[in-house]
């Protein structure tokens, strides 16, 4: 597996050996910070799932 499974906070460059900085850095911050996932992380981070994450209340 070595370099090829790519998972986790962040990336890294392989041929000049640098970290490279992913957006779930930023997300897991914010998380830590609030104690807690708001609508409004995820609606910044993973709109694509924000209705199944906070379902529409009618």
């Amino acid at each position: 597996r070595g370099w090829t499974q790519r998972f986790g906070l962040w990336g890294l460059d392989t041929e000049t050996q640098a970290r490279i900085r992913r957006p779930s850095v930023d997300l897991y911050a914010a998380i830590c910070k609030e104690n807690g996932l708001t609508r409004e992380m995820v609606a910044q981070y993973a709109p694509e799932v924000l209705e199944k994450v906070f379902p529409a209340v009618n």
